[in-house]
């Protein structure tokens, strides 16, 4: 439940891991081990990973709190990608789906303590995609490059 599902290289030039974990705020340690190894192995530098675990870290966050309402034993499943020059990770949920018009950053005038998740995703990494096509749920998919 809390481990890797499976580790696969790809034709030597990606490696695939996959991880399923519940919505239990414990298991978010073990998904920032992991990006902290991928990270380190690739040769990123320790802020780029701080980055990229943040910006994970938030969305997993926001399904524990949004999509699954705080209920913790629903599934979140991880997909973690190394390329020669990038990581991707995509986290599935199957939980209640934002309204499109949730998704949006608030204006850092307003003295808030809340909304801030999006745009820290946003900002740490390259490429931020969201994927509502499935019947439930919703994926989401970050890319953070080496250089």
């Amino acid at each position: 439940m809390g481990t890797p599902m499976e580790e696969t290289p790809v034709a030597g030039i990606e490696e695939v891991v996959k991880l399923r974990i519940v919505s239990r705020p414990e298991f978010i340690r073990k998904v920032r081990e992991i990006i902290d190894e991928l990270g380190q192995k690739m040769g990123f530098a320790s802020r780029k990973i701080g980055e990229l675990k943040l910006a994970v870290n938030e969305a997993i966050a926001n399904i524990f709190k949004h999509a699954y309402k705080n209920q913790t034993d629903k599934p979140i499943y991880l997909y973690f990608v190394a390329k020669p020059q990038q990581i991707e990770i995509v986290i599935r949920d199957f939980g209640t789906r934002p309204e499109p018009g949730q998704l949006k950053t608030r204006d850092l005038n307003q003295l808030e303590d809340r909304g801030l998740g999006l745009l820290f995703m946003k900002k740490y990494v390259d490429d931020l995609s969201f994927d509502f096509s499935q019947k439930v749920g919703t994926q989401v998919r970050f890319v953070k490059l080496k250089e």
